[in-house]
């Protein structure tokens, strides 16, 4: 009996000292992103469009590009600390979708700019799923209530590539505000050298408001060294 307690103190022990000083290696193994079916999913989705973009600009799109671009998306989701399951935070599916993003852009032989890239999200944007997924009444108290609750468990974690913020309920439900503290793909664009595109990114974001039936006021972004995004959503239909 008395072993047993020496075993368990031990084991308290060298688990505070490791955390403490960041060798926590168990931990780092559980929190790495998988190559999943979620993540699979991304790809066949939307690869195509990205790749007609390109297209246009003239850009040779043969096999071994496709494949250079493919292994580069895997590879980046490996290397990239997981946020939780995608039942647990669904935000999963955004540092997804700027897995692929940054893997394309990586991949080209040729510097891509910012309106090369703005292309890519054109044709995204008229992708038939992309348009029903954007389509969600967020102006609900079901909706806000689950999203606030997110917000507060997010508070909380210690993901390194999540998104930390809070919801900020307005006069009525046909107003709220997002705050977002910290950003997962901004964080993921300085690792893999991609500041230059981000922005692009964060303009898609009024693309999907205005597809859930809002308008979004952002005066303020990470991706602009700002210390928040300020999402300020109006219900443009009442």
């Amino acid at each position: 009996m008395r072993i047993l307690q020496i075993i368990r103190s031990l084991r308290i022990s060298f688990s505070c000292y490791f955390s403490a000083f960041g060798y926590n290696v168990l931990l780092e193994r559980v929190i790495k992103m998988k190559y999943d079916v979620y993540a699979k999913a991304i790809w066949f989705i939307f690869y195509k469009d990205c790749f007609n973009a390109l297209a246009e600009k003239n850009i040779l799109i043969n096999r071994q590009f496709k494949r250079s671009c493919k292994n580069e998306y895997k590879n980046m989701i490996e290397n990239t600390p997981s946020i939780g399951s995608m039942k647990e935070n669904t935000m999963s599916l955004i540092l997804l979708f700027a897995c692929m993003i940054f893997s394309i852009y990586k991949t080209c032989d040729i510097d891509l700019t910012s309106n090369d890239v703005r292309n890519m999200f054109q044709k995204i944007e008229l992708n038939p799923i992309m348009s029903k997924f954007s389509k969600k009444s967020v102006f609900t108290e079901k909706w806000q209530s689950r999203r606030q609750a997110m917000a507060k468990r997010s508070l909380k974690n210690k993901f390194e590539y999540d998104w930390q913020f809070e919801l900020v309920r307005g006069t009525s439900l046909n107003e709220f505000k997002l705050r977002f503290f910290t950003c997962g793909i901004c964080k993921l664009a300085i690792r893999e050298n991609a500041n230059d595109i981000v922005k692009e990114l964060c303009r898609f974001d009024h693309w999907m408001a205005e597809k859930m039936g809002a308008a979004l006021v952002r005066n303020q972004t990470i991706a602009d060294g700002s210390p928040t995004c300020e999402f300020n959503y109006h219900k443009t239909e009442i």
